[in-house]
């Protein structure tokens, strides 16, 4: 496993997550490009390299709840070999990594966040949202 920092943000209309450099990403994209021949069009995700803890929407906070973790930095691991597809049920295609973090499971626990697979941690590597915005 990789380890790994970010630093804690919130965002109305985003919820409480964590933002990391975005060459992460470009990296992955760059090498799917490579294996598919660029097959299949995708783009990084238009929030940039981030790993979402609250979602607006599924989880309604009021946003004092959330602003105490803003600004900090959490730690979390990843293994570069694990990548899986997801998202075809709501009509688009994704790619994601899963992460491990003592940190953000902690502040899930204190917000009383269930940690199951609706609410499982990843980082979204890319997907074809935006292409299919265009059609």
């Amino acid at each position: 496993m990789i380890r790994g920092t970010a630093r804690l943000k919130f965002e109305k209309g985003r919820g409480l997550h964590a933002d990391f450099n975005s060459d992460f990403l470009r990296y992955y994209l760059w090498l799917y490009n490579k294996s598919t021949y660029n097959f299949y069009a995708m783009t990084t995700s238009r929030f940039g390299a981030h790993i979402s803890i609250t979602l607006d929407g599924i989880h309604n906070f009021n946003d004092s709840a959330l602003k105490k973790y803003v600004g900090k930095t959490i730690v979390f691991y990843y293994d570069p070999r694990q990548i899986y597809s997801g998202g075809r049920r709501k009509g688009f295609l994704g790619f994601y990594m899963p992460i491990k973090s003592e940190d953000i499971d902690l502040i899930r626990k204190e917000l009383g966040i269930p940690n199951d697979l609706r609410n499982s941690l990843h980082i979204s590597l890319f997907n074809d949202k935006s292409f299919r915005a265009l059609g």
